[in-house]
């Protein structure tokens, strides 16, 4: 179980990432900064929860920032497509934050996977971002 929430939190991070470099009403790079500040807020809510409680409030905090995403992805439509070149500065740009934001995600999956209280509905709750987040890049 615990596997399947890591690889869940890096697929969800990895779907936030590849949205991020699709485009937007400002630059590939203002929106990629903003998917990173969105992916922070994820990741924040999701090291929140604690308790069923918690779990329960994340639940209504993802909707909310699954809304949010949806208007980022709008933006992200409105450019046209970065070249190669300005893919691998951006990845270049945000690997460290990335990087950092994988790893919280990882700590966040192996301490809900020792709950069998919260594991289930965390696991719920991922396959629900990894979800919203595959419609969006269609």
């Amino acid at each position: 179980m615990l596997r399947n929430i890591g690889r869940m939190g890096l697929a969800t991070l990895a779907l936030v990432t590849l949205v991020g470099l699709t485009g937007c009403s400002d630059s590939h790079e203002s929106v990629r900064a903003d998917a990173a500040d969105k992916m922070e807020e994820v990741v924040e809510i999701l090291e929140g929860i604690e308790t069923k409680d918690d779990l329960k409030a994340a639940e209504g905090a993802v909707d909310d920032w699954l809304e949010d995403m949806k208007e980022l992805k709008e933006r992200m439509d409105a450019l046209e497509k970065p070249s190669k070149e300005e893919l691998e500065a951006m990845d270049k740009k945000f690997e460290e934050d990335t990087k950092e934001l994988q790893d919280r995600m990882m700590k966040v999956g192996e301490r809900m996977g020792k709950n069998p209280e919260l594991a289930m509905g965390f696991m719920g709750l991922m396959q629900k971002i990894g979800k919203a987040m595959q419609d969006m890049d269609k």
